[in-house]
């Protein structure tokens, strides 16, 4: 039994709603579009958490630039007007993921347990896991608008990943063939482009290490801008 599992930025098309002129382009890795969900995220990094502190990427904006934690949440609109007044874009890394296992039944709840529910980057980047002892197989579809992005954009200067510390520098599953060549293009075009690759990463998710870390991060590489001119 086989099932893919979208981005829901393929579903809700959230790309349509970029900055035509980005100088940072954030990667990340992946957000999946549960077709039971009747109330989906909106775009990148904007879901709602059920319990705790959720996603901090528009809180800690929100916090440095305005002094509000809160600013963006539930203002869709504020955060499509940071992206062109911040000039950056985001886009993941993975298109869709394509589960496979013998029991459907099976199946069935670790997608809506697992992957539905608290699906974290170590789960995301393994090819094989077991779910109630049964062998599920995961094959990952990598995003080409990533590579099509940076290779046309005229305004891009920076890229960087919120991937964390551990993944952040993207040396990971170097035994896949398919993503291996995948950051290989990336790494071969942003050399040849002159845009520069940081891999000091810091994940925004609640385990992403420490608030002031994370604050640090977003200031050099996301805010400096505007900091440098206003702060």
């Amino acid at each position: 039994m086989e099932k893919v599992v979208h981005h829901l930025s393929e579903i809700f098309d959230w790309d349509s709603k970029q900055p035509k002129e980005p100088r940072t382009l954030i990667l990340g890795s992946f957000n999946p579009y549960n077709p039971t969900d009747e109330n989906p995220t909106d775009f990148y990094y904007s879901r709602l958490p059920k319990r705790g502190s959720g996603n901090r990427f528009w809180t800690t904006i929100g916090k440095l630039k305005y002094n509000n934690p809160k600013y963006f949440r539930e203002n869709l609109e504020r955060r499509f007007e940071e992206l062109v007044e911040s000039e950056f874009m985001f886009l993941d890394l993975i298109k869709s993921i394509v589960f496979k296992s013998e029991d459907e039944m099976i199946l069935d709840q670790f997608l809506n347990k697992k992957v539905y529910g608290n699906f974290g980057d170590n789960d995301i980047w393994t090819t094989k896991t077991k779910y109630e002892s049964i062998p599920i197989n995961i094959k990952r579809n990598y995003n080409e608008k990533v590579l099509e992005t940076l290779s046309n954009s005229k305004s891009i200067k920076k890229v960087i990943n919120t991937l964390g510390g551990e993944n952040g520098n993207l040396e990971f599953n170097k035994r896949e063939k398919e993503w291996s060549e995948f950051k290989n293009q990336l790494f071969q075009i942003c050399e040849s482009r002159e845009i520069e690759l940081v891999l000091e990463s810091v994940s925004p998710s609640p385990q992403g290490g420490s608030s002031e870390k994370l604050e640090k991060w977003v200031n050099n590489h996301i805010l400096k801008k505007y900091v440098e001119t206003f702060g």
